[in-house]
């Protein structure tokens, strides 16, 4: 259909080699834009960056041009189009029930409702015993019941049916369910941005001993603490970190000794998790070092016991005193000896915030990245990143205020900022669940294989497009949150798209797995204003699945393809919605519906916005 090949190439023309240093658009896919589609025509003619101030033939600016708005409080119109926005950037994915929790709200209010504070995110049921085979839990936990409370003995078997190697799948299917039944809030994207930005791979902890049978259950606690800290306080949340046994296996300071010093994990918490290594941040190889020594005498005990835990051995710790670069005013951080040793972290902590500047704009560049647009120029650098900075540096590196501040900004509805990101993996599969209201509950509630099956299908999809959730490819994450010049782009190559607009496509089918996986494509339509207009069922099916709004033309032309079967008259489809409605039992009636719903939802699936966000 014409409304679909265009934007395959599009997507295609996002595929760069490896050895390649920017995204080329070819002109003959921008010469095959429509001049009524201003997001294509805006994509068309995205280049990495925004020099070149761009316009289109209505003299609108595009992304790539002067973006000037800052934080000042947004006084804008907020209605649907806007709450979608919101919604769509904050949380898991749209659905249209979400509207009628910010009903009536104003956008102060709206975003405060979104962002809670700390101590109001709702606890979470961990995960369970979903795997019990013919065999029993190596545990002895009960089928149903959670198994983080366990913990396994270097004696048991290895094999899949008794061991641990099916905890790691619960783990990992548990994470992608809490993402899909989330509520309406950011905390469990904020979970997913901490764990991005400050990862620690399950696959790695899995193959280390001696946290190896046991890495399930010190993952979850990991999980757990970026979930109990991530709208809270920052720099308590790296201190938590820095001695959290997840990260003292996967970055090694678990094997950091005086004797025989480990950089790791200081390199990494300077470089990746406080002061990035942009033109700002002038630290030094010694000073790597010497913060290495600082973090000397911290070891993880307990791994087969509940009581897993890090503690401070001083005879494991470096007893001289630590001396910095300039960067850090030449800082000495001076030998304490004994168990007094545990608190030069907390020196070392207090030195590296003391850098108050870089370390804030390096965390606010990062926000700014994963909740609004990758490319900072100097406009966005002093308009949005340093009053982000100085607000977080104000309240004490608390994250809440930097979000709410964001979020309420007119930078973040200006329109260049609406339907320009592409979405990732566990962000497209995951919306489309919930967009679509799909259940993916079986009918036996007890019937946890069949439950956490049906979590893990998104996950499966989002690993071979790119995403693989608990093994990110690095220690910085995944690649095009950070990776310039593509950033968002690397989403997509010749493989991952024609694997996220298939699985897509086949939900629409449906997929039956001890769950009837289905869009219900009648009940959809219903949650229209008037499903048995043509005109208004199109324009709501664009409001709830695209971020922007199409042109006149381009609506007509979807409703004459789908609805209508390339008739012209409005009764063609009004008609046939009208008799099933009176004969909702008859089954022609019910196929002629569902083929034209299903052609409707097909379209504009297949469009390239839809990829966006």
């Amino acid at each position: 259909m014409s409304v679909k090949n265009p934007r395959r190439k599009f997507f295609k023309s996002f595929v760069a080699k490896e050895s390649e240093q920017q995204i080329s658009i070819p002109n003959e896919i921008a010469e095959a834009v429509t001049a009524d589609d201003p997001l294509f025509e805006k994509f068309s003619r995205k280049k990495p960056g925004r020099a070149g101030g761009i316009v289109m033939g209505d003299g609108t600016a595009l992304r790539v041009g002067n973006v000037t708005s800052g934080v000042g409080l947004y006084a804008g119109v907020f209605a649907d189009w806007e709450k979608k926005h919101l919604i769509n950037r904050l949380t898991a994915g749209f659905r249209k029930n979400d509207l009628n929790l910010l009903s009536g709200l104003s956008v102060s209010q709206a975003v405060d409702f979104l962002i809670p504070v700390q101590a109001n995110i709702p606890a979470l049921a961990p995960p369970i015993n979903n795997y019990q085979g013919s065999q029993p839990d190596a545990a002895g936990v009960a089928y149903g019941q959670t198994w983080v409370n366990s913990a396994l003995q270097w004696n048991v078997s290895n094999h899949p049916e008794t061991g641990y190697a099916r905890i790691y799948g619960s783990l990992k299917n548990w994470q992608a369910g809490t993402y899909i039944k989330s509520n309406t809030s950011i905390a469990e994207k904020m979970v997913l941005f901490w764990y991005h930005f400050i990862p620690v791979q399950l696959f790695q902890l899995e193959q280390q001993s001696p946290v190896g049978i046991n890495a399930g259950r010190v993952m979850y606690n990991y999980l757990s603490l970026l979930r109990n800290n991530c709208l809270g306080n920052f720099k308590t949340m790296i201190r938590k970190i820095c001695t959290d046994p997840a990260m003292m296996n996967y970055l090694s300071n678990q094997n950091n000794t005086a004797a025989e010093p480990n950089e790791n994990f200081a390199r990494e918490l300077f470089e990746l998790f406080t002061l990035g290594k942009g033109p700002e941040s002038q630290y030094t190889e010694t000073d790597v070092a010497e913060a290495a020594k600082v973090l000397t005498g911290w070891l993880t005990v307990n791994f087969e016991q509940l009581n897993t835990v890090t503690n401070f051995v001083p005879e494991r710790h470096s007893q001289e005193n630590k001396t910095f670069s300039s960067f850090f005013n030449n800082t000495v951080i001076n030998n304490r000896p004994g168990a007094a040793g545990a608190l030069e972290l907390d020196d070392l902590i207090n030195m590296i915030f003391s850098k108050q500047q870089v370390v804030a704009k390096y965390i606010c560049r990062r926000l700014y990245r994963f909740f609004v647009y990758y490319d900072i120029d100097a406009n966005i650098e002093a308009n949005v990143i340093a009053p982000l900075a100085q607000t977080f540096i104000s309240n004490n590196w608390e994250i809440r205020p930097v979000l709410l501040q964001l979020f309420k900004s007119q930078h973040f509805f200006d329109p260049a900022n609406r339907g320009v990101m592409i979405k990732s993996p566990l962000d497209l599969f995951v919306g489309f669940y919930r967009v679509f209201n799909m259940n993916i509950s079986p009918v036996d509630g007890a019937n946890y294989q069949a439950l956490y099956a049906a979590y893990g299908v998104p996950l499966y999809y989002s690993e071979i497009t790119g995403q693989h959730l608990m093994n990110p490819p690095t220690v910085a994450g995944w690649r095009p949150y950070y990776q310039e010049p593509a950033f968002h782009q690397a989403w997509i190559t010749s493989d991952s798209v024609q694997r996220r607009y298939n699985y897509l496509e086949g939900l629409l089918w449906g997929y039956f797995y001890e769950i009837d996986w289905r869009v219900d494509l009648v009940a959809w339509a219903r949650q229209s204003s008037a499903p048995g207009n043509p005109n208004t069922l199109v324009a709501d099916t664009i409001k709830f699945l695209l971020p922007v709004d199409l042109s006149a033309d381009k609506k007509s032309q979807i409703k004459t393809q789908t609805l209508l079967s390339g008739q012209q008259s409005d009764g063609y489809w009004t008609g046939v919605w009208n008799q099933y409605n009176s004969n909702p039992g008859d089954q022609g009636l019910y196929d002629q519906v569902t083929y034209r719903l299903r052609n409707l939802y097909f379209t504009i699936v297949r469009l390239a916005e839809f990829q966006l966000a």
